[in-house]
């Protein structure tokens, strides 16, 4: 499978606003924490990536059932993880009889 954007024939044109996120997002690295990585293999970068993942995914099913009590919690991750809380809304508003 080819990506488009992998053979793109114009130069990317970097613009003062992409400069000011890019330069934020340097400001938040923690040396320490680079350092400690890449000490890890790379099943331990993986396994950590992949709390990451969880640890948000139930950030997200709290939220979401802080939203709709009438979910269970198993229901919330399944969604979250399957379709993501804005298509679920989405979902849900579509779904609502018209008055």
């Amino acid at each position: 499978m080819q990506n488009p954007s992998y053979h793109r024939t114009e130069p990317l044109v970097v613009t003062e606003r992409m400069r000011r996120q890019i330069a934020g997002a340097v400001a938040e690295l923690d040396l320490a924490q680079i350092a400690i990585s890449r000490h890890l293999t790379p099943a331990q970068r993986t396994f950590q990536a992949l709390s990451m993942i969880a640890a948000s995914q139930r950030v997200a099913a709290y939220h979401l059932r802080a939203r709709r009590p009438e979910l269970d919690n198993n229901e919330a991750l399944r969604i979250v993880r399957t379709m993501g809380i804005v298509e679920y809304e989405r979902s849900k508003r579509q779904q609502e009889p018209q008055l």
